[in-house]
């Protein structure tokens, strides 16, 4: 509800688009480094605490769930993760492909 009444922006991915459009083949795009596709918005919007073995796992292998019984408070896991939803990840993919299209239209010449 919170995307549909526009208390979470939904953001396109349109500069990785453009960029992942400004490389000549597929094999150069991918010996880019991760960050320069990620997008710092959709990041900052959907970063979150999470304090259960998986995500948390990853990064503190000997974490366990917050509320195991007998675990202390340094043994139970709390770790950044990026919490995006179903909503946010249909918007966002929808914005983006909206914005190819047009991206697409504006690169291909017209049919006479």
């Amino acid at each position: 509800l919170k995307a549909v009444f526009g208390v979470k922006q939904m953001t396109p991915y349109t500069a990785q688009l453009k960029a992942s459009c400004d490389f000549p083949s597929d094999s150069e795009l991918v010996e880019r480094p991760l960050a320069e596709m990620q997008n710092a918005e959709v990041l900052k919007r959907d970063e979150n605490r999470c304090h259960k073995t998986f995500p948390c796992a990853y990064e503190f292998p000997n974490c366990v769930s917050a509320g195991t019984k007998g675990a202390t408070p340094e043994q139970t896991c709390s770790c950044t993760c990026y919490t995006g939803i179903c909503t946010y990840f249909a918007s966002d993919f929808t914005l983006t492909m909206q914005a190819t299209e047009e991206a697409c239209r504006r690169a291909l010449p017209t049919a006479s």
